[in-house]
């Protein structure tokens, strides 16, 4: 998962203001007629390993999660015209726990719901880091306020309280990731006045459990983060990771340079996102 920098030109116009900050709304003509509007909503949502438990690893361990935080900052849609792309993009910072149960009726938590240009959008991208990353406030998307603050004071991208277990013994974790990552996401989505367009973030959380960095379909495991519990109190920090050297603990760093057990679930914590119905998502570190 190597960075990767680019800067493509940004075409943006139409201020509008929305409940949790400002939308750009990318025009191709010098006024927005209303056949040429569609509704559009972003949301966010945590996988199944997220909302109900993880399917038993390669080992024999299971992991639930209690709480699943991350901090979001401005989702948007991409739209290419003569490969000069233009943004619809939700600026703001929200903070977020998937681990929650969903309002009555729902699949998942709304991060904006508005209109803008009907048109094909090819792309979508949002970022996950620290509240200080951009210089916007945040804000709560549906966590309590006291979470926002424990974010914000720590400066925490992503903060996972769960506990594994493999039938004998049960470990907790609660770990927190300071990483900055940017995902684009390659979509295929065309709203209309008829049909509204839908973009759901999707948190992937046995990532946090891969056992090789950046394949698409990693092999998961827990065991040997089980064993890192080198004081017997059932709970396995990060900073035990980080006493665990790569090479004993059968994990593969694929030539990324990563030395530990700590620093592993680190870079992995920047494989979380992803966008429902995506092809492809391009990990683009801050």
């Amino acid at each position: 998962m190597s960075a990767v920098h680019s800067s493509p030109r940004v075409s943006l116009a139409l201020l509008r203001r929305s409940f949790t900050g400002l939308i750009l709304v990318a025009l191709a003509g010098p006024g927005l007629a209303c056949s040429d509007t569609a509704s559009y909503s972003i949301g966010i949502v945590g996988d199944a390993a997220v909302q109900t438990g993880a399917p038993a690893f390669a080992d024999g361990w299971t992991v639930e999660f209690d709480q699943f935080v991350v901090v979001v900052h401005h989702p948007g849609l991409i739209e290419q015209t003569a490969d000069d792309p233009a943004w619809v993009r939700q600026l703001g910072v929200t903070v977020w726990d998937v681990a929650a149960d969903f309002e009555p009726d729902t699949e998942s938590f709304e991060i904006y719901a508005g209109a803008l240009r009907a048109a094909k959008y090819d792309g979508f991208d949002f970022q996950i880091a620290p509240p200080s990353a951009n210089g916007y406030p945040a804000e709560s998307g549906n966590v309590d306020a006291d979470v926002v603050d424990a974010m914000v004071e720590a400066d925490t991208a992503i903060h996972v309280v769960g506990t594994a277990t493999d039938g004998v013994q049960t470990i907790a974790f609660d770990w927190s990731f300071t990483t900055d990552t940017l995902y684009r996401c390659a979509i295929d989505i065309e709203p209309t006045a008829a049909e509204a367009g839908l973009s759901v973030i999707e948190i992937i959380g046995d990532r946090l459990f891969a056992t090789a960095l950046g394949s698409p379909t990693p092999t998961l495991a827990f065991a040997a983060i089980a064993a890192a519990d080198v004081d017997g109190d059932a709970t396995v920090t990060l900073a035990e990771l980080d006493a665990v050297t790569l090479a004993s603990s059968g994990y593969d760093a694929m030539g990324e340079d990563v030395g530990d057990l700590g620093g592993f679930v680190r870079a992995l914590s920047r494989s979380i996102g992803s966008v429902i119905d995506s092809s492809s998502c391009e990990i683009i570190e801050g």
